[in-house]
């Protein structure tokens, strides 16, 4: 078992450099006592990402584990609300065709990414449909969901999926607001996983409850197998006979980050689009322990020779590659770094660097896309009330 980089960290507010080695994956390094590594944000209470699996507590609770002096946030910033029925989607429309934004600074922030980016190579941005333009009449539709009244008749379902959007969480899509379970594990699972090629995606709840870290996701780490030993068998094929598997990490209902696992490669792969941090290792270090009770469990068939679970979990590597992948510049888009990240995985494209920018996001108005392709793929659409 190994980490493949070594990295500069914030502790304390000074720059050391941290190496993690395998003895210090054998220590108990879940969490620090003295410090969050996430920022400035981490000071302030989140109050939006809340869902029935992540429930952010109303009253101070006193975190021994780790020291921090929260205070309120500032209010986000409120989008007026426009008193408007969605209009009847267009289905021959096209969905992602582009266009040149309403107002002049989404003008000039694609103009600076497209001068940007002849500076240096980028993937195929087509490959990530949310940084696609909307049509006028869908950029419209997704404007008018996100601002309107909250409604229950604007709730998106999707056929064969438990994985609905309440319209009040689709509308934290709106600017500076931040992404709850719903979002994510809708769009992962209702627009992601039918593209997947012999691969699997866990839902949002999956490493809390593998750490057993409550619905708020900050009590002390603690690894527990048992909550989720039936999870594999969700897995139609199994869960090694998988090529890829892919977990979204909800950090203390502040920060969403992005791990892989590679079953060909026998490699664990994790995002963070908040930069290389040093509690990122202890989803590595679980998710390794958990394929080897899972590997425990397993038919001979799939073991073949190598029987020795310890010796099977040294062939495999990790790695957090959070400083090749592209960085937020605000505290509120980790959700939406995370959507992408595994928009590029499912295509099979590696995340860098310059795969894709804050800017892009901005200039795109990337959550408006990711909205409407929310509301394009709900079985429920067509049949949508007037509110």
């Amino acid at each position: 078992m190994l980490i493949k980089h070594s990295r500069e960290a914030v502790v304390n507010n000074r720059v050391v450099k941290v190496k993690v080695t395998t003895a210090a994956l054998e220590q108990d390094i879940f969490v620090r006592r003295d410090v969050c590594q996430y920022k400035e944000w981490c000071k302030a209470r989140v109050y939006t990402m809340k869902s029935p699996i992540h429930q952010e507590p109303t009253q101070h609770i006193s975190l021994p584990y780790l020291e921090r002096n929260e205070v309120p946030p500032t209010a986000p910033r409120e989008v007026e609300e426009v008193a408007a029925v969605v209009p009847p989607v267009n289905d021959n429309a096209d969905d992602t065709a582009s266009s040149t934004p309403s107002d002049e600074g989404a003008v000039a922030a694609e103009s600076n990414v497209t001068e940007e980016a002849s500076t240096r190579v980028c993937i195929d941005l087509s490959l990530i449909e949310p940084l696609i333009m909307l049509s006028p009449s869908n950029r419209a539709t997704a404007t008018k969901l996100l601002n309107m009244e909250t409604n229950d008749a604007y709730n998106l379902r999707y056929d064969e999926s438990p994985n609905e959007v309440q319209h009040g969480s689709l509308k934290l899509l709106r600017p500076e607001l931040w992404l709850n379970d719903e979002v994510i594990n809708g769009f992962s699972m209702n627009y992601l996983a039918p593209k997947l090629r012999n691969g699997f995606i866990f839902k949002t709840h999956f490493m809390s409850q593998l750490l057993n870290t409550g619905t708020s996701t900050r009590e002390r780490p603690t690894y527990t197998y048992s909550n989720v030993k039936h999870w594999s068998r969700r897995i139609e094929c199994g869960l090694f006979k998988l090529d890829n598997l892919y977990i979204p990490i909800n950090h203390q209902n502040v920060h969403w980050l992005t791990m892989r696992v590679n079953f060909k490669a026998r490699e664990i792969s994790l995002w963070d689009s908040a930069g290389m941090n040093y509690t990122n290792t202890q989803y590595i270090k679980a998710a390794l322990q958990y394929l080897g009770d899972e590997y425990m469990r397993a038919d001979d068939e799939i073991k073949g020779d190598e029987l020795d679970v310890v010796k099977w979990m040294k062939t495999w590597t990790t790695a957090d590659l959070s400083f090749e992948c592209p960085q937020q510049d605000n505290d509120y888009d980790c959700g939406v770094f995370h959507l992408l990240n595994l928009c590029l995985l499912v295509e099979g494209e590696a995340i860098t660097e310059d795969a894709y920018s804050q800017a892009s996001i901005n200039a795109k108005d990337a959550r408006k896309t990711i909205a409407y392709i929310l509301w394009r793929t709900s079985s429920n659409r067509s049949s949508r009330r007037q509110a």
